[in-house]
């Protein structure tokens, strides 16, 4: 993969244009020399610029969503395009992401027993409850 600043500027050119800062795009279309690039502008789709900022940002995500060892660590916050160009940052979350997936490797069983009693009882009908039913259906009928 390569590119070159006739084309980094050329969309940057056209992001200035589509979100209407007419006057700094046609200084920066100056001083840049558009004019001069052999890019086709016709060929280029709107919000290119926005489409490869958002895939940048959605490879550095998966980056940090993707353990050493392959495994998913399911990222839960969003990241911003700060975050994602601040190497630290990105560093931190995934460790951060990798400690939070051990936690949770640690005590599966436990969590599912808990869970599975949790299910038991709201599935098993209450005393309280039955008597609940028994009056609103005798109130029914009446």
């Amino acid at each position: 993969m390569s590119y070159t600043s006739d084309e980094v500027n050329f969309l940057v050119y056209r992001y200035l244009q589509e979100s209407g800062f007419h006057h700094s795009a046609y200084t920066f279309g100056i001083e840049s020399h558009i004019s001069q690039s052999n890019i086709n502008g016709a060929l280029v789709p709107p919000a290119a610029l926005l489409n490869i900022i958002q895939k940048g940002l959605q490879y550095t995500a998966a980056e940090i969503r993707i353990g050493e060892d392959g495994s998913d660590l399911c990222l839960t916050e969003s990241l911003s395009l700060i975050d994602a160009v601040t190497p630290d940052i990105v560093a931190a979350r995934q460790n951060a992401q990798m400690r939070k997936n051990k936690q949770l490797k640690v005590r599966p069983v436990q969590v599912v027993n808990k869970m599975v009693l949790i299910l038991q009882h709201a599935q098993q009908p209450h005393k309280h409850q039955e008597e609940q039913q028994l009056l609103v259906h005798q109130k029914v009928w009446k």
